[in-house]
């Protein structure tokens, strides 16, 4: 597989979420054609995923948010239209269309797919064409081409087939949440798939957002991460944010510090908690 993690970005990713977490992700990028980040809401999934390329102008990355009520191959590539006879492709149609004719030009780069959400639904149902043409070598073109259907492809020029060669270019990450709104991921996902955990340590979220504490302040919210971490609720970096904010406001709000970690961490942290009746 075409190398995922870009060079100008691993620095970046080892300064915000470990060199650990780096070399796993590099390892998963080069032996599995999917790569999950699997962690708690709010510890940098999102933000990881858009960061393993050098693509800030975002023309190399598209984003991919998954509904729940996706059943099939035509929620993510798009329909035959019955009055036209032609298929109406999706906006990841078009990106993996585009990407495969750069591929064919010469451009080497990652074309880069996100999907958002990805166990809202059974990923199975919808990605399977493209989970089984990944895994053809780069050299095999008549393998890796999906056959979409119909006598054309709406936008595309009148002398193409209606079909879509998967460039080898294109990698494909998602996020996933570890809560109960989720779907498990099936064995025949997991078998095509290198999963990594997210995490991020409260005090390295508080130092990325910006936030300035004694250290009695952080070690309270570190304490608590660790107990509520046990149920799934964690301290984030959109936890450390809303701090911030409250922070930047104290005069305002007529409070001090410690009780404006008392309100976030009530309002963000505990309110995450589910116990069960044989829970210690």
């Amino acid at each position: 597989y075409l190398p995922l993690v870009e060079t100008a970005k691993r620095d970046w990713i080892a300064a915000h979420h470990g060199t650990a977490a780096l070399t796993k992700i590099l390892v998963g990028s080069l032996t599995k054609p999917l790569l999950i980040l699997r962690g708690n809401p709010g510890v940098g999934k999102s933000t990881l995923a858009l960061n393993l390329i050098d693509d800030l102008e975002r023309t190399r990355t598209l984003v991919v948010p998954v509904s729940s009520t996706w059943r099939g191959r035509e929620d993510l590539l798009g329909y035959i239209n019955p009055i036209h006879n032609t298929f109406e492709p999706t906006r990841f149609t078009q990106f993996l269309h585009r990407a495969a004719r750069a591929w064919e030009q010469g451009d080497r780069r990652v074309y880069l797919v996100v999907f958002e959400e990805f166990n809202l639904s059974q990923p199975e149902y919808w990605l399977s064409d493209i989970m089984v043409r990944s895994q053809f070598p780069a050299d095999a073109r008549s393998d890796r081409t999906l056959e979409l259907g119909g006598v054309g492809v709406r936008g595309w020029g009148v002398t193409e087939p209606p079909e879509l060669y998967l460039s080898p270019g294109v990698r494909f990450v998602a996020t996933i949440n570890n809560d109960h709104t989720t779907r498990p991921l099936s064995p025949r996902i997991l078998d095509r798939a290198a999963v990594i955990e997210v995490t991020i340590d409260p005090r390295e979220a508080v130092r990325q957002a910006g936030l300035v504490l004694d250290d009695e302040q952080s070690e309270a919210i570190a304490d608590l991460d660790y107990i509520t971490s046990i149920k799934g609720a964690t301290f984030s970096l959109r936890s450390a944010l809303s701090l911030r904010a409250c922070a930047d406001q104290l005069a305002g709000l007529g409070i001090d510090v410690w009780a404006a970690i008392d309100l976030v961490l009530v309002q963000e942290v505990l309110s995450k908690v589910r116990l069960l009746v044989g829970d210690p």
